[in-house]
């Protein structure tokens, strides 16, 4: 168990993947509050962070299972999943170009127009962009947090009555992108492909 202050995080290593379930309080953090905090938060943010970049992995991909509103208000949890094939790329900030911005972080929509996409701008030359795991351990704490901003943002403009699977992959372009998808179509971790998700939960 991983505990700062109000918050903690119950970890479990299976394999490749370490699966983290979220805890305010000593009760169990929904999904909607693990949200609310990741956007008005600071302090929540930070911890949440460090619980990260706390990982045994030099890269991940970050996967939660799939979210609507019939289960918004359940367990907060999801999945650090190995991603060594990821640890030794170089960042292409090339990749997404045309939608930088003097913002610290953007959100477009995908070529195919079935995912939301959520992006670092490279506005500091120290940080690795490549993947999540990089940019957290290297990037200023006011990015970091403006990332986490948007994500939560982009989840409630979202979210609705139809699965939305949030994640990363940066198998096909190496330079971070959080994932707001209508399918699962990179994921790694199976329980979490199926819609209602075999999250090893009995159902609300």
């Amino acid at each position: 168990m991983s505990v700062g202050g109000r918050w903690a995080a119950d970890r479990s290593a299976s394999g490749r993947t370490e699966h983290i379930r979220l805890y305010q309080d000593d009760r169990a953090l929904p999904f909607s509050d693990y949200f609310a905090l990741l956007q008005g938060d600071s302090d929540f943010a930070d911890w949440y962070t460090e619980l990260l970049k706390g990982s045994p992995f030099a890269a991940f991909f970050w996967e939660h299972p799939p979210l609507d509103n019939s289960n918004i208000e359940t367990h907060a949890e999801f999945v650090l999943v190995d991603a060594q094939m990821l640890a030794g790329l170089q960042p292409n900030p090339r990749a997404f170009g045309s939608y930088y911005s003097n913002d610290p972080v953007i959100s477009f929509r995908n070529i195919g127009g079935d995912a939301l996409l959520v992006a670092p701008c490279p506005n500091d030359a120290s940080t690795q962009y490549a993947h999540l795991a990089a940019f957290l351990r290297t990037a200023p704490v006011g990015q970091v947090q403006a990332l986490w901003q948007e994500v939560a943002l982009s989840v409630a403009e979202t979210l609705g009555d139809r699965p939305m699977w949030l994640s990363t992959s940066g198998l096909g372009v190496a330079w971070l992108h959080i994932r707001l998808d209508s399918t699962p179509k990179y994921y790694q971790h199976q329980p979490y492909k199926a819609w209602p998700a075999d999250t090893g939960r009995e159902a609300p």
